[in-house]
């Protein structure tokens, strides 16, 4: 009898460890999180861009101002930084154009003329570290960052008059698309309205001037973005 009570409480014993080292499982994680985490935030940009391509690989062919959208969050791990993760989508964005010389793709300039119906469409999803400072309602952040950017182009091109490059296919669809990592910055201003809600105004910066887009159909045809600059106006929620 002492003897079943005893390797009773020894099992009791040894639930009682067990059940403890399960709660302190499921209690160190938030306790981590909410100690070294904090002024996590959510949110949705609207940026207009400035994408402009060099001469004799897309100039004057291509949308130059597109509208991207954004969506994002992040959170600080100290008082003055954080990390930011989010997407930016810029939808295929359309043009026609009638251009002259610089427009072949290739390199070189022609004394030909053509018109043309292009496309541009982007995916920038990125992540950051920020850093932050604070000034009563007020939040300004640096951040610096890589974005694995997407852009997928398309053009169908029909000669006008003059000369034009000897592999020209008149009447030809081209497509490319090209994926790298690039650097990016983007500085903010963040103006809380409530302890929730806030306005984040920013200023974005994408190397994109490294990229160059080789068409499927044609690998003398390349397409060679410069850098992008956008302005954006969003809405952040904060949770904390």
């Amino acid at each position: 009898m002492i003897l079943s009570n005893l390797q009773g409480y020894r099992t009791m014993k040894k639930m009682k460890k067990v059940v403890s080292a399960l709660a302190i499982c499921a209690v160190a994680p938030s306790a981590f999180a909410s100690k070294h985490f904090h002024d996590t935030f959510v949110g949705v940009d609207v940026i207009q861009t400035s994408q402009e391509f060099k001469a004799n690989y897309g100039k004057d062919q291509f949308k130059k101002t597109p509208l991207d959208y954004s969506i994002f969050a992040g959170t600080k791990f100290s008082h003055h930084f954080g990390v930011e993760v989010g997407y930016e989508g810029q939808p295929k964005k359309k043009k026609d154009a009638t251009w002259t010389g610089e427009g072949f793709l290739d390199g070189n300039t022609y004394t030909g003329t053509a018109s043309s119906t292009t496309s541009v469409k982007g995916n920038h999803p990125y992540a950051g570290i920020f850093a932050e400072c604070k000034h009563h309602r007020m939040k300004f952040q640096a951040m610096l960052g890589a974005s694995v950017s997407q852009v997928k182009v398309s053009s169908y091109n029909t000669v006008v008059a003059g000369s034009v490059p000897a592999d020209f296919t008149n009447g030809a669809t081209l497509t490319g698309s090209r994926t790298k990592i690039v650097p990016m910055v983007k500085l903010s201003a963040i103006h809380n309205f409530t302890d929730r809600f806030g306005v984040r105004l920013s200023v974005n910066y994408r190397n994109l001037s490294d990229m160059n887009i080789r068409m499927d159909q044609d690998s003398n045809q390349v397409v060679r973005p410069k850098d992008s600059f956008g302005i954006g106006l969003g809405v952040v929620y904060s949770f904390n």
